[in-house]
Parts: structure tokens; sequence; C-alpha cells
């Protein structure tokens, strides 16, 4: 079995790859980004004999097809493109083509190649907008940032091919999900670094904008236990993966704050300019489609997942 993942560096990427070789694949991982990451997790997957590391531009459509000629892969994961919906505002081209073009330029390595290569390709949740009531992957596409308009269509391209040309090809509508591979642009690692700072009285109050916003947040390293699972069915469908459960970010605050012994609310202040336009209030998958067609369901939600996150973000040998 060879698998080829775009995105490898990436937090999914990373645990994707790590299960993949732990499985017995044969794992090609790609990063726009020439340097390795020197991380103890990343450094023991690089020494890996099935895992190999390489820089590619997936928006390069020869630089792709030669290194898919090469390696003839049995799965394609699509995991790359600029998936900070924040920077999307400010950088709308950028990331409309980071997101669509890598995905057509795989796309038609498949469809060209008329090989038996399967591809994955992982959408954001933030393509359905609100979803109090929970989404999946027959939900209408309401997006609400350039990000989420680029996966839309990212999404909507392969479902395309995958009508016209018969590929197994196959959308993984993700909702949010958290490890310590996340950067620090990401609000979860910044109220759990500054409670660590507070804790320890470097610092005295954490700055955030709206957190009455609602998500569905999970466990990555269970969460991407599912991507291979939806891969290898009998029958071709998208599906949306979470946990089915929501909280707000209050009270995600809450929970990483108490695992330090500290009170939120004693330091949280509210700066209405970190509010981002056109906010998503309230977001929820509908996990009933993963549990019946690819028997997988979480088993990691809500307050458990801050305080498992905070735990590891103090212990970053946990993976």
């Amino acid at each position: 079995m060879k698998c080829f993942i775009t995105g490898v560096t990436g937090q999914d990427g990373r645990l994707l790859a790590d299960n993949l070789v732990r499985s017995g694949a044969k794992v090609f991982g790609t990063s726009r980004l020439s340097q390795i990451p020197t991380d103890n997790f990343f450094q023991s997957l690089h020494s890996n004999p099935n895992f190999e590391f390489f820089t590619l531009d997936t928006t390069n459509y020869k630089e792709v097809h030669d290194a898919l000629d090469t390696i003839q892969p049995n799965e394609i994961y699509h995991l790359s493109g600029q998936s900070s919906v924040g920077k999307s505002f400010s950088f709308p081209y950028e990331t409309y083509i980071s997101n669509t073009t890598s995905t057509l330029i795989l796309l038609e390595f498949i469809r060209k190649s008329r090989s038996n290569t399967k591809m994955f390709n992982a959408v954001s949740s933030d393509i359905f907008g609100e979803s109090p009531e929970g989404s999946n992957a027959k939900t209408e596409h309401n997006p609400l940032s350039p990000y989420a308009l680029a996966k839309s269509n990212s999404a909507k391209m392969l479902e395309s091919y995958r009508d016209l040309y018969d590929l197994y090809a196959v959308n993984a509508y993700l909702f949010n999900h958290e490890s310590i591979f996340r950067s620090d642009q990401f609000v979860t690692h910044k109220i759990i670094q500054t409670a660590k700072k507070i804790a320890s009285r470097k610092e005295d109050e954490i700055v955030l904008g709206n957190t009455s916003i609602v998500r569905d947040w999970g466990w990555a390293p269970e969460i991407v236990e599912a991507f291979p699972k939806l891969l290898r069915q009998t029958e071709v469908f998208d599906l949306t993966i979470g946990t089915g459960r929501s909280i707000s970010l209050h009270d995600f605050g809450v929970a990483c704050f108490e695992y330090f012994g500290l009170n939120f609310e004693d330091h949280v202040k509210y700066d209405q300019n970190l509010t981002r336009k056109n906010e998503i209030k309230v977001s929820r998958c509908d996990t009933r489609d993963a549990q019946i067609k690819i028997k997988w369901s979480a088993e990691i939600f809500e307050e458990d997942v801050a305080k498992k996150l905070s735990e590891a973000l103090c212990r970053p040998d946990l993976p």
C-alpha cells in the first residue's frame, strides 16, 4: 500500500502519516516548506524507512504529476492549503488558489492516468455556515469567508469529477479538532498558552473577542482515524466527521483554565476588535452517517478535549 499525503507537516498530515506507517503502508509526505520540522514526533516519523518526505508545490501541475507518475500511489490524502479563516480575509486569492487549484491538479492526475488511485479531500465544516441542528454531507453550502468559499468549490469540483469520470474520490467535511500540532494562531492554543503564563505569574490576563461562538471540538488523533476508513469502503460517498457535540469558546476556556487551577472570568478581557466578520455562531456535526457507514464515532468530547489538550501542551511528548 502506497499513500501520498499533501500537507504532511500540518496537524492532520503528521497524525495520519504516523497511523498509516504503523499500519504497514509506505507513506510519501509532501509540504510546500523545504525545512523539516525539528520536533521529536516528526523526527521520529522522518526516520522511519516507510516514510519519505519531499517538498512539493501542489499548485504546480507538472511538479505534482511528475511526482505521482513516479510514486503511483494507491491512496491520495489531500490535506494541504491555506487553512486560516482569519488570514483568508486578508489573502483571498492565495487562499482560493491553494485550496482549489491543488484539488483540480490531483483529480486531473487520476483522470488522465486512468489509475485506480483513490482520493480523500479534506474539507472544512465552515462551508456550511450556521449549523445548530447539525450538518451532514447533504447539507447545503453557505460559505461565509474566503476560506470557506475556496473549500466549498474544492468539494464541488471533486463531486463533478467523480460523477463525470467515475473516480473513487471522497470529501470529508471536518469539524474543529485539536492537538499539540496546531499553531498558536488558533484560539484554543492561545487560551492554553496564556493560562500557563498566568499560572506561572508571567501574565495577568487574556484578551479575546466573541467567546459565545459554539463549536464541535474533537480530538485530532482520534479524528484522523476516520480518514482511511472513509477511503476504503466498497461504496463511494462523502461524510461529515466530528463529535456531534458542541460547547462555546467561553466554556472551552473555562475548562482549560480549570486545568491550571484558575478561574477563567478572573482573567479574561473582551475586545470586539478581535471579533471576525461573518463569524459562524454555532457549528455542529451530524454524526449518524459516520456511525452507520464506516462504523466510526468519537469517544472524546467537549471539556475533555480542552483538558486533554491542556495536558498535552504541558507535556509535548504526547501526540
